[in-house]
């Protein structure tokens, strides 16, 4: 069998065998392709692609007693004899190119030559086609039994399969000959031609090309267009499997069945309830649908590994081929995986992860185009199957309602918390040797530092016994070496590694009397130490909301720093940067979450750039910026702790937002009378004196604020001493001062 690459319509190349009938040895495509001529032929009539077909699809023995037969029938029509000794020759050379000798018929057809008429002459071919086709072996060949494998895999019907097996034999198996009847025809043409190779109605081959169809809700077809021309494809790795190009069945490409060591359910942060519940319906065995749903690196593929095991049951997960887990281009490819994986386990028992599973759920996503699968076939899906299946996404957010409502059960695995990691670790170091190695302490700081699961610790603690079994290390080398295997470990999950965060850390020339406040700001320190006390000593007390706005630099980000510090609290900082995601229901769920992690921790929780999530309502120009400050509002009527708001934008802010907040303070740049103190405080020492001149200087930068004195002390750190003096530095907060006024006038010539 030739076979040889070729680009179809600009479509990805696929891969094409080019031959006669005759050629192939699968009998099951020498008995279709004959059916298929003479269904066309004794329906259709002959035109030239017909004529070419049939006298394709008659063997070399067949086609040399067809041109006698011609010949003779020419004598007999007294026709001219050196036509018909032309005719002769010229068939005779062409019976091994059953297409030029299709041809040379049809031109004497058309042209009426030797006696040749379309009906005398197509009954002549028609009857050995005829005997061509019941000369046919019987028995099923090797493309019907892989066409049935499917039909089994994906419960098609016996009209799916025949449409299936038209359009592969006509545009991936393809003979030229075939191809050449179907090729460049639109829908509505194709439909009609169908019906008379294969025998079956227009509505029965609508019905199984259809959007909402099997063929195409389960992925086979992975592209149908009904407006145009080249309106069909198949999915590659189907033609692949028909063909035999790709070496593997489709249950070896799709499915594994998990072998690994599983950790224990207690080394997981997640409520016994919760497990006790989802392991008594997967001890059921009856079938069920079961949601893991939460942030990247929460340990849901381990747990529900883990889960499985317990049950009982063997456990395979889905395997998406080649598919890029982040391409979302390969939805079709994914959907025959995850068919392929849950016949498979339907049939032999066990349970069934489909991990990565986001853009099959997420079928609201802006992602799927007019060309995707009908949404229908998830549900129909779920509500169908017959396996036991664990299904994992990171966002729920573009699901279905009607979807959603679906599954037996859902646990959301949020982001763990400093003291959820200690815990894990602790559990895991209950059966490990090294624990007497791992100090308490040495637990605390690396789950402060290293944002991992419960899968990651278990792996790098299991390197690190493979390492002491290899060699001898001393106990002062565990801790570095387990640094070393969790630096990696995060840095090839793309998960934070936490540095001492200066962030968070007052400045060591802060002070308070510097900062220019509409309020006394001692008022609001005393509250949130009241607050504090009365929150420790389990009494009933009301949340603080504070909002800080003014211009940058004014010292907002320290006031919230030194209240933190004052009132014995941790202070956790988020940007509106670490809150904004770009999936749909994403930016609430982590709004929700900074609010929990302040509660669970009782910390000060500072939201920088407020107005992100609390502008007007009324200057939204989309749905899910309301459903941002929606959110927002609604997390702090809930929060009982300290929130501490800071913009520099304060009249884009809603109206309902103002309202929740105990005080509103506004920051403004240093009094003039504070101005040489703030400057003393930072640039002057024994042996730098300043002068009269330089003091009424700095009272007359007018914007200066404690960020410029800040910002100037650390460009100057960097200049040789001898170049930096009391001038300099005045120059330096003069330019910063600057900055400020040419933006404030920016923005009231603006407005």
């Amino acid at each position: 069998m030739k076979r040889r690459i070729k680009v179809i319509n600009n479509r990805k190349s696929k891969r094409i065998f080019f031959a006669d009938t005759e050629s192939f040895t699968d009998i099951s495509i020498k008995r279709s392709m004959r059916e298929y001529a003479l269904n066309l032929a004794g329906k259709a009539g002959f035109n030239d692609n017909i004529m070419i077909l049939a006298v394709s699809c008659l063997s070399y023995k067949s086609r040399l007693k067809l041109v006698e037969t011609l010949h003779t029938e020419s004598k007999e029509s007294k026709s001219d004899e050196l036509r018909e000794e032309m005719f002769y020759e010229e068939a005779i050379d062409e019976v091994g190119e059953p297409d030029n000798l299709g041809r040379t018929v049809m031109k004497y057809i058309n042209r009426r030559l030797n006696g040749f008429t379309m009906q005398k002459t197509g009954r002549i071919i028609y009857s050995y086609l005829e005997d061509e086709y019941r000369g046919t072996a019987k028995g099923e060949g090797s493309l019907d039994k892989k066409l049935n494998q499917l039909g089994n895999i994906f419960n098609l019907s016996q009209n799916d399969l025949n449409i299936l097996k038209l359009i592969y034999l006509a545009y991936t198996i393809n003979n030229d000959h075939l191809r050449n009847i179907f090729d460049g025809i639109n829908y509505s043409e194709f439909v009609k031609l169908a019906g008379t190779a294969t025998g079956l109605t227009p509505a029965e081959i609508r019905r199984s090309l259809s959007k909402s169809g099997t063929l195409a809700g389960c992925g086979i077809f992975d592209n149908i267009d009904h407006t145009g021309r080249n309106f069909i494809s198949i999915d590659d790795t189907i033609s692949e499997y028909l063909t035999g190009i790709s070496g593997k069945n489709l249950i070896e490409k799709y499915v594994r069945l998990e072998r690994g060591k599983t950790l224990k359910p207690e080394d997981f942060s997640i409520k016994p309830e919760d497990t006790e519940i989802i392991t008594d319906i997967l001890k059921s065995r009856k079938p069920c649908n079961i949601l893991l749903y939460g942030i990247p690196g929460t340990g849901k593929t381990e747990y529900a590994k883990t889960i499985a095991a317990v049950s009982g049951e063997r456990v395979y997960t889905v395997r998406y081929g080649e598919t890029d887990s982040n391409d979302r281009g390969n939805t079709s490819d994914r959907i025959v995986a995850l068919r392929v994986a849950i016949s498979t386990v339907s049939e032999k028992g066990g349970i069934l992860i489909a991990d990565e599973a986001d853009f099959l759920l997420n079928t609201m996503s802006v992602f799927f185009d007019s060309k995707s699968p009908e949404k229908g076939w998830l549900n129909d899906l779920l509500d169908n199957s017959r396996a036991q299946i664990i299904w994992i996404t990171n966002r729920t957010g573009s699901m279905e309602e009607s979807t959603l409502r679906r599954f037996s059960y859902s646990l959301e695995f949020e982001r763990f918390t400093e003291e959820q990691r200690v815990s894990v670790w602790n559990n895991i170091l209950k059966r490990n040797p090294l624990k007497k190695y791992i100090t308490p302490q040495i637990v605390k700081e690396l789950s402060q530092k290293y944002e991992v699961n419960a899968g990651s610790i278990a792996a790098s603690l299991d390197a690190l016994k493979q390492i002491k079994n290899t060699r001898e290390i001393g106990e002062a080398e565990i801790k570095p070496i387990l640094e070393n295997l969790l630096e990696k470990n995060s840095r090839l999950l793309r998960k934070n590694i936490k540095k001492k965060n200066r962030l968070n850390e007052l400045t060591g020339k802060y002070d308070l009397s510097f900062v220019n406040a509409d309020m006394d700001l001692k008022i609001a320190v005393n509250a949130v130490k009241k607050f504090s006390a009365a929150i420790k000593e389990k009494k009933e007390a009301e949340g603080i909301n504070l909002l800080l706005w003014g211009e940058s630099g004014t010292g907002k980000t320290e006031f919230a720093k030194y209240l933190a510090s004052e009132s014995g609290r941790e202070l956790i900082i988020k940007r509106a940067s670490d809150l904004m995601d770009m999936y749909v229901g994403n930016t609430e769920k982590y709004i929700a979450e900074a609010f929990k992690e302040a509660e669970d921790k009782n910390a000060i929780l500072f939201i920088d750039e407020a107005d992100t999530f609390l502008g007007s309502r009324e200057r939204a120009v989309r749905s899910w910026e309301i459903s941002h400050i929606n959110e927002f509002l609604v997390q702090m009527e809930n929060f009982n702790g300290v929130l501490i708001c800071c913009t520099n934008l304060l009249e884009i802010f809603d109206t309902a937002s103002m309202r929740r907040f105990n005080w509103k303070v506004r920051f403004s740049p240093v009094k003039e009378e504070m101005r040489v103190p703030l400057y003393e405080k930072y640039f002057v020492t024994e042996n730098s004196p300043i002068t009269a001149g330089q003091k009424r200087r700095i009272k007359s930068i007018k914007s200066l604020t404690p960020g410029h004195a800040r910002a100037a002390s650390r460009r100057i750190a960097y200049i040789d001493g001898e170049a930096v003096d009391h001038d300099t530095i005045i120059d330096e907060l003069e330019k910063e001062a600057s900055y400020m006024q040419i933006r404030k006038d920016k923005r009231v010539g603006f407005d």
